[in-house]
């Protein structure tokens, strides 16, 4: 049996962790932009490239800020901390300066410096 506080828990804890799902497409839409771009651009490239429903792009949080985008910058906070990322300027988002980490389906290396893979 289930409490009620057990299921706001899963469903608080699912709402968390929901920028895991943007973390992928955070770092493809750097690639695709040449390396960096504005925080807008880069969630305006995700919603384009999988054709996101204003379901998803509009909502908003309680304090009316838009949670697409919310999610999508904290996908990219994670992936500052983890090294994947350059923070050094304000308001501009970048792939790290040695982007060798990246690896694709097949396990090829990229060494460029957009993460393009050859």
């Amino acid at each position: 049996m289930h409490s009620l506080g057990a299921f706001r828990m899963t469903k608080q804890k699912k709402s968390q962790t929901y920028y895991i799902t943007w973390m992928g497409p955070v770092l493809n839409a750097l690639r695709a932009l040449g390396g960096s771009a504005s925080p807008r651009d880069v969630s305006g490239h995700i919603a384009r490239t999988l054709h996101l429903p204003p379901e998803i792009t509009d909502a908003t949080l309680k304090s009316g800020a838009n949670r697409f985008h919310n999610q999508v910058q904290w996908a990219r906070q994670y992936l500052v901390w983890e090294g994947l990322l350059d923070d050094t300027t304000r308001g501009r988002w970048a792939l790290g300066a040695d982007p060798t980490w990246l690896e694709n389906a097949s396990g090829r290396r990229s060494s460029s410096p957009t993460g393009q893979f050859a």
